[in-house]
Parts: C-alpha cells; structure tokens; sequence
C-alpha cells in the first residue's frame, strides 16, 4: 500500500489520470452536445447536469495528476489519482441509476415541459442547490479525514477542494433532473 503515498509518484499514473480526464471531459462536451439538440425537455436538464459533473471530475482527476508531474507535495500522491477514478465510476453508476429510475427514455425526449398556450419558458436546473451542499459535507469529511498530512497547510486545503468538488459532482447527480420553470420574460420593444 506504500506505492499509494509515493511521492513522486510513478509516471504512469499521472500519465493514467491525465488520460481519464481527457476521457471525462470529452464526455461532459457529448453531454452538452446533447443537451443543446434536447432543448425544452427534461432530458435537457439532465445532459446540463451530466456536462456540468463532468467538468467537475475532470477538473478532480486533472489537479492532483499535473501536481504529481510538476512535483507538488501531497497533492501528487497516487492515492488522490485514484480517489478521482473511484469518484468518475461511482458518479457514472450514479448517472445510470438516475437515467433508470426516472424512465428517461424517449417519450420525455419528444415531450417540452412548457404548457400549451402558455409563453415558451426555459428549463433551468436546480440541482446545484444540493451539489453545494453536498460539496460542503463532502469538502469537511475530505478535510477531516487527512486532518493527519505531513505536508504543508495549504495542500491540505487544496485535498480539501478536491473532496468538496466530487460532493458537488455527487450532489447534483444525486437529484438530476430537478428544475424549475424560468419566469416568462416581458417583451420590451
């Protein structure tokens, strides 16, 4: 279990983290490409929630790879590499749990939410609120948890910071579609 608290670590795993991040933020542009075809419907909701976890953990997988590159003390632990892969599976299972329990199939793709008669209004997701919560759980645990680092205090933040972004990720996957209607406009001429 040493080869987790290596510091520097092997090559292979910043390497090996830089490369999922790659993967994650490819997928979080697909999600917003869907998103954008999708619009007015829930599932527009949904693919902006999945765009936004996965800049969110592709950001948690780049930090602590391009830290063990340059080298940063502690940030650059294989350890932190790995909690950013746990995190993308775990949020993925998350994702297709959602998809299946709230039926997302076609028939919500065909179906805008706006009201008939009523002015086009747009989606807008609210599954932020519980990301921020649950980036704050996460972000005192995180903190809390490697409370005993040999490395200096402000790396011990930016660990924090990672736990606090994968709560958010985890947060907003865990309520996703949850939106509310935009407020119709009044037209100015």
């Amino acid at each position: 279990m040493e080869w987790l608290f290596s510091d520097p670590p092997p090559i292979a795993w910043p390497i090996a983290g830089l490369t999922v991040s790659g993967l994650v933020l490819a997928a979080a542009l697909t999600a917003r490409w869907r998103a954008a075809r999708l619009e007015g419907t829930v599932l527009e909701v949904f693919w902006r929630d999945v765009a936004t976890m996965g800049r969110t953990l592709a950001g948690v997988m780049a930090a602590p790879s391009l830290a063990a590159i340059v080298p940063i003390e502690g940030l650059g632990q294989p350890l932190w590499i790995v909690v950013g892969a746990a995190a993308v599976v775990v949020a993925a299972a998350l994702l297709l749990i959602r998809w299946r329990s709230q039926e997302l199939g076609k028939a919500t793709r065909q179906a805008p939410v706006t009201p008939t008669g009523a002015p086009q209004r747009r989606l807008i997701s609210t599954g932020w609120e519980i990301g921020m919560l649950g980036a704050g759980g996460a972000g005192l645990l995180t903190y809390l948890v490697s409370a005993g680092h040999a490395f200096g205090h402000p790396i011990h933040w930016l660990i924090a910071a990672l736990g606090l972004f994968i709560g958010y990720a985890f947060g907003i996957g865990a309520v996703t579609p949850r939106f509310t209607l935009e407020s119709p406009s009044a037209r100015r001429t």
